[in-house]
């Protein structure tokens, strides 16, 4: 079981797993959950199936036992068998989760996934400008990627503009880790600043945080 990393604070559990087997190990890895291999089993693509198991097999790693997991009304994560709240992300290769008794949220993004061409649509023209400036302009603008979608993950809200309510106040992009300083502007146009933790391993850019 390939789990990357697991990390533990007194605010959260991070676990990142590298998907490098194939389906049907995974499936093996599950067949003594009949619940669990049904359920598996339902889901036609064989990526997506792939993604749901590790994550499960990740939940079981970090907590000992296996997850249930539930989805609200707008498609959030929540486990129906333990108090802590839930955040999910993959990627191609890689999935993460993110525990805590706060509220979780976390993205992960491969590091050479081209963003330049659709970064017109989450972000503002002064971080357009921000990220040209920096000597490697897609990575910036993933970062920004991920830090919003992370603080979505978060926010109790739909229907957000990431160009003008989710903004990037400051970024570091300091190898292995850095940080980022959010802010997000509600509905109702009460702002909240978040601060966010980065990762980089293995080619693969984490984003996450706590509210």
């Amino acid at each position: 079981m390939p789990i990357l990393l697991k990390r533990q604070t007194k605010e959260y559990l991070l676990g990142l797993w590298e998907l490098t087997e194939n389906l049907q190990t995974l499936e093996d890895a599950i067949s003594a959950n009949p619940r669990m291999y049904l359920f598996a089993r339902e889901i036609k693509s064989e990526a997506r199936r792939a993604e749901a198991i590790a994550v499960r097999l990740l939940l079981k790693g970090i907590l000992g036992f296996w997850p249930v997991i539930e989805y609200s009304q707008d498609g959030k994560p929540k486990l129906a068998n333990s108090n802590f709240n839930l955040s999910i992300s993959h990627t191609k290769g890689l999935v993460a989760v993110l525990l805590s008794d706060k509220v979780p949220g976390i993205d992960v993004e491969y590091e050479n996934r081209s963003v330049q061409k659709v970064a017109s649509r989450f972000l503002s023209e002064s971080e357009l400008v921000a990220c040209k400036h920096q000597e490697k302009e897609n990575l910036a603008m993933l970062l920004h990627w991920c830090s919003k979608e992370a603080v979505f993950k978060i926010v109790d809200e739909k229907d957000i503009n990431f160009a003008k309510q989710i903004r990037v106040l400051m970024f570091d992009f300091a190898i292995p880790q850095g940080c980022v300083l959010i802010n997000y502007t509600s509905h109702d146009g009460d702002e909240h600043q978040y601060h966010l933790n980065t990762l980089h391993l293995n080619n693969y850019l984490i984003v996450y945080c706590i509210q």
